[in-house]
């Protein structure tokens, strides 16, 4: 109490509320599109070095465990860079650093969210940006869906796909036979189109299996999707493809091992493999004729 009779209250003590840093990512959805891109890995840098650090007795090994120290692990050029170092020193193997080298490239644009899906295991994967299934069985699309599309939400609300990609970097012969089966093209490319915005697209490589099992099932595909063939300079409009060239060649070839151009390596057709029925060979040849 005061000379005056004014009453002051007690002073409190402050708390401080605990919190993470990322935290804010949990109530702000984002504004980002985002991409399905499929047969593609996205290693957690952190939960990789964390478990080569146990596994390696190195923790306290300050020359091994310095990009933990060093490095914020932040995205875009910065994270394909940090990449580069990981895979050099060996933490990453050169095919999950090229995939996320990829990755970050794309999400560097603040335009894109990628989310990652394979049946590949290796390292230590993101679990908010990696699912480990299959895209060839029926319950793929299931599975999208309850890992990362809000069903609670209504239609309007709902956070859907701008773009679903079938990677194309590595495709050896017989690759996509054996791996993308029949299912996929007559099942489950079919469900994608519950996944996609209204005006989504979905990538399959230029392949002749890719076209004999388009065409095979085009009645079902044609009543969901105007179906196209992009031809090279229109490659820009699929995202993974046109933010992979923002990864230095020089660094593609010399550190992740192959060449940057793998779709004029892989996305190809010998018209000797294609399985010569009339609609696929009309189509072929439609494709094939100059362009006006």
């Amino acid at each position: 109490m005061s000379n005056s009779g004014h009453y002051e209250q007690p002073r409190q003590k402050r708390r401080r509320i605990q919190t993470t840093t990322d935290s804010w990512r949990s109530s702000i959805p984002t504004q980002r599109e985002r991409v399905l891109l499929l047969g593609m890995s996205y290693p957690c840098i952190e939960t990789q070095l964390a478990s080569y650090a146990s596994q390696h007795s190195l923790v306290h090994d300050g020359k091994k465990m310095q990009a933990i120290k060093t490095n914020n692990f932040s995205k875009g050029r910065d994270g394909v860079g940090l990449v580069v170092d990981l895979v050099r020193k060996k933490l990453l193997n050169e095919v999950d650093g090229r995939d996320l080298a990829r990755v970050l490239a794309l999400e560097a644009s603040d335009r894109y969210e990628a989310h990652c899906v394979s049946i590949q295991s290796g390292s230590e994967f993101d679990e908010n940006k990696f699912l480990h299934a299959n895209f060839n069985k029926t319950s793929f699309t299931d599975q999208v869906r309850a890992k990362w599309l809000d069903t609670t939400l209504t239609a309007h609300k709902k956070v859907l796909y701008s773009q679903i990609v079938m990677d194309y970097f590595w495709i050896p012969k017989g690759w996509a036979e054996q791996h993308w089966t029949e299912k996929l093209f007559s099942e489950n490319l079919p469900g994608f189109h519950s996944l996609l915005r209204p005006s989504g697209s979905v990538y399959f490589p230029f392949k002749a299996h890719c076209l004999n099992r388009i065409c095979c099932n085009l009645p079902k595909l044609s009543a969901l999707y105007d179906i196209s063939f992009l031809r090279r300079w229109e490659l820009g409009e699929i995202a993974l493809w046109r933010h992979t060239q923002d990864v230095d060649p020089w660094v593609m070839e010399e550190v992740f091992r192959k060449r940057i151009d793998q779709e004029d390596l892989y996305c190809e057709i010998d018209e000797r493999e294609l399985d010569g029925s009339d609609k696929v060979m009309e189509v072929f040849s439609w494709i094939d004729e100059p362009s006006e």
